[in-house]
């Protein structure tokens, strides 16, 4: 099961860290979309919430807002 477009989903992503994040478009390997709640640690610094960022889905753990777990 992948993320649904349109969805906001608590990522637990193994380099990142934890984070919300609503998904606006997949692709085969990558989710994209904008961080709505929490950072996401990069090399570079941290992502805030209204920055875009894109995720491998394959090093993540994606729970869906409201219950749901989706693990790729």
């Amino acid at each position: 099961m992948t993320p649904t477009i349109g969805s906001t989903y608590t990522v637990k992503h193994s380099r990142k860290g934890t984070f919300v994040m609503r998904v606006d478009s997949l692709d085969a390997d990558f989710a994209h979309g904008e961080v709505v709640a929490g950072k996401a640690s990069l090399i570079s610094g941290n992502l805030v919430p209204g920055d875009k960022i894109s995720v491998r889905m394959s090093l993540c753990k994606f729970e869906l807002e409201g219950g749901d777990r989706v693990s790729l």
